[in-house]
């Protein structure tokens, strides 16, 4: 299970009902660990989740659930405070773009924000400067550094640094304008509270 949906963190779930089964959180965030101790978790894992972790998960409720049937797996509190203290996974610092008859690289601090449009995916750089990616906002997501870059909405993933103002929306909404652009992008009332969170950092 992911911690942080599109419309809130996962732990709301278990405030409305009882979810008996055993549960694999994973985050790109390490904050929540101490949170999903109060859940059936049996591991807590980092995006980009690594096969071979998310295997071993698996592997230890089988284990569990063969040697104990009637009672939940225990929590591995050694895995999971292991799992918090690992380093943040390497994430992208640059995208090479094809430009014509060339390539350039482009690093991510020069990126304002990237966006879905028509079906493809574009990056704006802060000087206005838009290029296709070969990829998915949903695959960028565990690819960028989450403290850096944020999903506002299903078309955009914006950068802290390129955020000039936040302003109240009607309904709850979030509007936010990017710098050296006319952009206004528009949050939800679900993902506000989410999107404060973040930048208060």
């Amino acid at each position: 299970m992911d911690i942080q949906l599109g419309d809130g963190l996962s732990f709301d779930i278990f405030e409305k009902t009882n979810v008996p089964c055993s549960i694999i959180f994973t985050t790109a965030y390490n904050e929540y660990a101490i949170r999903a101790f109060k859940f059936n978790s049996i591991d807590y894992l980092l995006k980009p989740v690594n096969p071979v972790e998310l295997a071993q998960g698996i592997h230890k409720f089988k284990a569990l659930h063969a040697a104990c049937k009637t009672q939940p797996p225990a929590v591995d509190l050694q895995r999971i405070l292991k799992s918090i203290q690992l380093q943040h996974p390497a994430y992208k610092s640059r995208f090479l773009i094809p430009l014509r008859d060339q390539f350039i690289s482009i690093p991510i601090e020069e990126i304002a924000y990237f966006f879905s449009e028509h079906k493809n995916t574009y990056l704006r750089t802060r000087e206005q400067k838009k290029h296709a990616v070969d990829s998915t906002l949903e695959n960028l997501e565990t690819e960028l550094d989450p403290r850096a870059f944020f999903r506002v909405n299903r078309q955009f993933l914006v950068s802290y640094p390129a955020i000039a103002a936040v302003h109240s929306f009607f309904n709850g909404k979030l509007r936010i304008y990017v710098r050296g652009s006319n952009e206004e992008i528009i949050i939800s009332r679900e993902r506000a509270a989410s999107f404060k969170a973040w930048l208060d950092r």
